[in-house]
């Protein structure tokens, strides 16, 4: 019974800390996923800057939603403020604030899983399961974040950020990457397409290694 009792108080907050956290969230997704991109066209590889284009659009989904679930409760609070609004009048535009947001959801989630998806393919070329793994697992947490709501959405995203924290251990120290990719490199990831590639490559793994 205590635990159904602050569950209740609980998930009230969890809503109203959740939307602002995630809007902050893609929009730092939302940034590097831009850096991604200009390095990628300037580097000619159409495949990494299609993988950073979806990223982009599922942060820029992500912000639209958390946006309208922002405002979704904004209008409530003001609706059980104010008796200026009728009730009626309130829950139909907070019905609509959160079909918005279900939509912009689903478009960020959907595009989200996709790509994570796409990368476990190109790992699963490349040999390495652990990342095959772990892309795989953040596909299925973008999906399941769809229909999640509360807490259970809270802790679904903060398992998405334990599993980018896997990725990127998983993928190595940049030095390392660089050494087997360049072109004296015998390891067993995929060389780097041209030497402007290879030495841009370089300059941040050195960044890297000094930071």
């Amino acid at each position: 019974m205590l635990r159904y009792q602050a569950l209740r108080v609980l998930a009230p907050v969890a809503r109203r800390i959740y939307a602002p956290l995630l809007a902050v969230w893609d929009f730092a997704c939302y940034n590097a996923a831009l850096n991604s991109l200009d390095k990628a066209l300037s580097h000619n590889k159409n495949g990494a800057a299609a993988e950073a284009l979806g990223r982009i659009v599922a942060a820029v989904a992500g912000i639209v939603q958390n946006a309208f679930t922002m405002a979704q409760t904004a209008v409530r609070e003001i609706g059980n403020l104010t008796s200026r609004y009728s009730a009626e009048k309130v829950d139909k535009v907070v019905t609509t604030l959160g079909k918005y947001a279900t939509w912009a959801g689903r478009v960020s989630g959907v595009i989200l899983a996709a790509v994570n998806v796409g990368k476990a393919i190109e790992k699963g070329m490349e040999g390495e399961k652990g990342l095959v793994a772990a892309y795989l697992v953040s596909a299925a947490l973008s999906i399941a974040m769809l229909v999640a709501g509360g807490l259970v959405a809270i802790l679904l995203f903060v398992l998405s950020v334990i599993i980018l924290a896997v990725i990127t251990w998983l993928e190595g120290d940049p030095f390392i990457n660089w050494l087997q990719r360049c072109w004296f490199g015998r390891g067993p990831k995929t060389k780097y397409e041209s030497a402007a590639e290879e030495i841009d490559a370089f300059g941040d793994a050195f960044k890297g290694v000094v930071a």
